[in-house]
């Protein structure tokens, strides 16, 4: 597989989305990446995913606050756990989804398996933290994935905490 480093932050990525009308965040914590995605595609819609509550109930109350903070936009906020939900969605429903939910390789590898298939032929699987430390196992998760799915070309921002993507292939 060939890893394309891309000289972008995953803000200046967004703009370059103009194709999507429909996608999904999985893990929003407080919501400012969605606000990020939603200032590059305002008429996006756009699916919130994340069990906040059942992470931590101090997070209760996140839900209500990102719906405030994103009443312009048209959002969609899913509280729960992205495997409880992903069969609310169907297959090439999304023009994108943006992994960045359990960070753990099973977690990564789950959500990479369960939302792929949701993304239409064109589209792109995306995500967040494309670096190695004793938490973060997205790279080994993406080595798997992508090589056992033979995904081409996959493209990686170049900040301190990257953003990952590669396109759904069309066959």
């Amino acid at each position: 597989m060939k890893i394309t480093h891309l000289p972008l932050t995953r803000e200046e990525l967004y703009y370059k989305m103009e194709f999507a009308e429909v996608g999904a965040e999985i893990g929003v914590l407080r919501g400012s990446n969605a606000k990020n995605i939603l200032k590059a595609i305002p008429n996006l819609k756009l699916y919130l995913i994340d069990p906040w509550g059942s992470r931590n109930p101090k997070m209760e109350n996140y839900p209500e606050m990102i719906g405030k903070h994103l009443v312009d936009y048209h959002v969609h906020i899913l509280p729960g756990y992205s495997l409880d939900i992903v069969d609310a969605f169907d297959d090439g429903q999304l023009d994108f989804v943006y992994i960045d939910g359990d960070h753990r390789f099973d977690g990564v590898m789950m959500d990479l398996i369960s939302w792929a298939p949701k993304v239409k032929p064109g589209g792109w699987i995306m995500g967040h933290d494309y670096h190695v430390t004793p938490k973060i196992e997205v790279v080994h998760a993406l080595d798997v994935y992508t090589k056992n799915h033979s995904v081409k070309e996959l493209f990686v921002t170049t900040e301190k905490y990257p953003t990952w993507y590669w396109v759904q292939p069309w066959t």
